[in-house]
């Protein structure tokens, strides 16, 4: 479960131990730089609206990019399909999904580097939620975290499954 102020308020929520990247898409045949704020001057972009990527575009691209907003992902990809959009903001799986933009004949790319922060905008994380009452078993589920980082299982298990990074630096909690 996502953690959110709200969600915090109501249940117990062990340590972070996954947070999947947002990711930037185009068509392939498109050149953009998405550092280069000069040249996104007036394209558009894509998102779902009241997403932690609606709120990243906005308060990071919204002086820059002319920012569309939409109900479903499935409207973005639609209109990033259909050339009404330049970009699309994303979460990486569902991006994989819908544009197959890892497939050589895929007409879309990934462009930019994989997006995890900053936290005040895309939060701390999935985590386990307890019940508030129940300290030690949480207690317990964050050690097992802890060891499954310290030990490797981890990494390995996030490399035999994802070809992205969902890890946290779990250490320093």
């Amino acid at each position: 479960m996502a953690i959110t102020p709200e969600r915090e308020n109501q249940v117990l929520f062990s340590i972070p131990y996954y947070n999947t990247p947002s990711v930037w898409i185009t068509r392939r045949d498109r050149d953009i730089d998405i550092n280069d704020k000069d040249a996104l001057e007036g394209l558009s972009v894509g998102v779902q609206r009241g997403t932690i990527r609606d709120s990243y575009v906005t308060q990071m691209y919204g002086d820059t990019l002319d920012i569309h907003r939409y109900s479903s992902s499935q409207d973005v990809a639609n209109d990033l399909v259909s050339g009404r959009l330049d970009l699309s903001f994303e979460d990486y799986p569902l991006a994989v999904d819908t544009f197959h933009f890892k497939d050589d004949d895929s007409d879309f790319k990934k462009i930019g580097e994989n997006i995890k922060t900053p936290t005040s905008i895309f939060g701390k994380g999935a985590a386990m939620a307890f019940r508030k009452r129940d300290k030690e078993l949480a207690a317990e589920f964050n050690q097992a975290i802890r060891d499954v980082y310290a030990d490797g299982t981890y990494d390995k298990l996030m490399k035999q499954y994802f070809d992205y990074d969902i890890s946290l630096p779990v250490g320093k909690q």
